[in-house]
């Protein structure tokens, strides 16, 4: 199976691999959720919500899909999340910085 292609059932997808040892990037999809729950870990850090995650984890299932497990957080962790992204939501998106320099006079 495709790592890439994940299963179409919902249920396959959300079982994870237990067999495996924790901490080794079997598959890139396990490499590319670790990357993904750092970065949102870093920012939430950043953020003054060093322990709002506390069971945040990468996490690949039997098929080998990447998954980010975001655990149980308090409700006030949850409304805090929700604000920052209706925030984030009504925030203008910026323009993209032309980084075509090779045209230079």
């Amino acid at each position: 199976m495709d790592p890439d292609d994940p299963p179409d059932s919902t249920a396959q997808a959300a079982e994870p691999a237990h067999i495996l040892t924790e901490g080794i990037a079997y598959v890139r999809s396990w490499a590319h959720a670790a990357r993904a729950a750092a970065a949102l870990e870093e920012e939430l850090r950043t953020l003054g919500f060093s322990d709002a995650v506390p069971y945040l984890r990468a996490e690949v299932n039997a098929f080998g899909v990447g998954t980010v497990e975001l655990g149980r957080i308090t409700p006030d962790t949850a409304y805090t999340l929700a604000a920052l992204l209706a925030h984030a939501r009504t925030q203008p998106t910026p323009a993209k910085e032309d980084t075509n320099h090779g045209n230079a006079a």
